[in-house]
């Protein structure tokens, strides 16, 4: 059996040089590759385009990526109009796109020095977050979607809607579901698998309840129906949503909706329905709208945090209702 040495992805060299017969170095490669979501790939590619761009304008021409001084400089730019989160971002990217560096940039007094700067300076500014959907904003959005001339696009809307009001989705687990994942509960609804998320790799099983002003179950099936209306019997490992022309043409499902789709959808009905303001609309409303929304109907922190969040501290992040919906001062007069 022939042994070979191959050229590793980036990450590979953070386990050694090591001589490796074939098939397992392409087990490691294919095992390297798993280890960030596509998603975070995406975003760690964009910020080092970024980044070179920059280190790359003629006043610059920085030529060392990885030098300490020129990512200080870097984090120390961004932070003038970047929150804390892009300068996180951008800094991850860095020491992830070059591996046998990582723990010299992360360890180095300057870029750490740099970083409690930024993190300083951020305080007391207020967080860009994505607002929720009142009810009314709610029901104007659903009827502006029964009113689509583009019928198919309606369906598919309205499954974006309820699925990501009732289920808190990302998104990124949105786009990723398929049609294998709804399995019936006879008189209740279905149980929805969420088969990964951002935060975890493993499974988990969301109960949609059947019933309400709209029925997400009902929403479900129409969806299903016209897709095997238009284009046959569908294989169920297809992505469930899809993506529709203006004619009412209807994707494959081979590939999944970009994640940023959800966000393009969303503002579309806000600007279809007329009095819904944009400000603070993304695709991260339907889950802040599922977290403040279910608190207000008197469901406790627990109860929204099960399989959407990993403890009760997190729901308080997506509580999205104002300060006087819930004065926890007024115990007194109680």
């Amino acid at each position: 059996m022939e042994t070979t040495l191959v050229e590793l992805p980036v990450g590979a060299d953070a386990v050694g040089d090591v001589t490796l017969q074939a098939e397992d170095t392409a087990r490691l490669i294919a095992v390297l590759s798993e280890s960030l979501s596509l998603n975070t790939h995406r975003n760690y590619d964009s910020a080092m385009r970024r980044y070179r761009g920059w280190c790359a304008e003629a006043e610059r021409g920085y030529t060392d990526l990885f030098s300490p001084v020129v990512v200080a400089k870097y984090l120390a730019f961004l932070s003038r109009d970047h929150k804390q989160s892009s300068v996180d971002m951008a800094l991850a990217a860095i020491l992830d796109s070059n591996p046998g560096q990582r723990n010299l940039l992360r360890d180095n007094v300057g870029v750490q020095t740099t970083m409690r700067g930024v993190r300083r300076g951020q305080r007391g500014k207020e967080q860009k977050r994505a607002r929720m959907l009142s009810k009314l904003e709610i029901r104007t959005m659903l009827s502006a979607v029964s009113r689509d001339s583009n019928e198919t696009r309606a369906a598919r809307d309205l499954v974006v809607l309820v699925l990501g009001l009732c289920l808190g989705c990302r998104a990124s687990e949105l786009c990723s579901l398929r049609a294998a994942d709804f399995s019936p509960v006879d008189g209740k609804g279905y149980d929805v698998k969420i088969r990964c998320s951002k935060t975890s790799d493993s499974s988990v099983t969301i109960a949609l309840p059947l019933g309400g002003e709209t029925d997400a179950c009902d929403a479900i099936r129409t969806w299903l129906s016209l897709l095997e209306k238009h284009l046959g019997a569908q294989d169920p490992e297809l992505f469930l949503l899809r993506s529709v022309t203006k004619g009412g043409g209807i994707g494959s499902g081979v590939t999944a909706l970009q994640p940023s789709c959800i966000t393009d959808i969303l503002r579309r009905i806000c600007r279809q329905a007329g009095s819904v303001d944009l400000a603070g609309i993304s695709s991260h409303t339907l889950r802040a709208s599922y977290c403040s929304g279910a608190l207000l109907a008197g469901f406790d922190a627990s109860a929204v945090a099960r399989s959407r969040w990993k403890n009760t501290a997190m729901v308080t992040r997506y509580d999205r209702r104002g300060r006087w919906e819930n004065v926890s001062g007024s115990w007194l007069a109680l």
